[in-house]
């Protein structure tokens, strides 16, 4: 299903790839992506704090250097901004947009879809709501976790969230993150972590090439 958030953008019920919103179910944490690509690079499938390599062993710490390489080689967590541009996840839908027709990566920062977000409406163990006026009906947002790449290996996490947005900020990008009580709407990355997506609708409903 969809609700209308209080920036007026209309949003999924649920992350990229979840099956389920409810309480405790990882079912209902999504899948991951890096910034700017179009495959999943897998999720978390626990809710402890800390989880190395899930499934063990899928992914590379291979670099990739273009969009190209990235599509051919979907589990190498290189670093990306060398050859990303900012450009591959944009405010009008691109062919990199792991979204489904009709939707898009949402729009981020201050004026974007989760502008004026604020305290939980309730925390629960795995996650948090979000009631009116932020999010019409309410909103569920599960801790699904987030993965970087420590020395040798890519490292999960559990226990928080961050939802990609398409809008750069400087050298990074903007999120969503879940953190102590809050929904922060303009908290920012670097784009080679792998975080949840969740989809705007596209009003556009069209896509271009880039």
């Amino acid at each position: 299903t969809q609700q209308t958030y209080q920036s007026g953008a209309v949003m999924m019920d649920r992350n990229m790839g979840a099956l389920n919103v409810q309480e405790n179910d990882p079912k209902a944490y999504g899948l991951l992506y890096q910034w700017g690509r179009k495959d999943p690079m897998g999720g978390v499938a626990t809710s402890n704090s800390f989880v190395k390599t899930y499934p063990d062993g899928i992914f590379t710490r291979e670099s990739t250097s273009s969009i190209n390489e990235s599509i051919q080689n979907p589990t190498d967590f290189g670093s990306i901004s060398s050859w990303c541009g900012y450009t591959l996840w944009q405010t009008e839908k691109t062919k990199y947009d792991p979204c489904p027709v009709g939707w898009r990566v949402p729009d981020g920062g201050s004026d974007g879809a989760w502008s004026g977000f604020g305290a939980y409406s309730q925390d629960v163990t795995n996650g948090a709501y979000f009631d009116t006026p932020y999010s019409t009906p309410r909103a569920f947002y599960p801790r699904g976790g987030y993965a970087d790449c420590g020395d040798s290996e890519v490292y999960f996490h559990g226990s928080t969230s961050y939802h990609w947005s398409c809008t750069p900020n400087g050298s990074n990008v903007y999120d969503f993150q879940l953190w102590q009580g809050q929904g922060l709407p303009t908290d920012s990355r670097g784009e080679s972590s792998l975080f949840n997506v969740r989809c705007q609708k596209d009003e556009a409903q069209s896509a271009v090439s880039i």
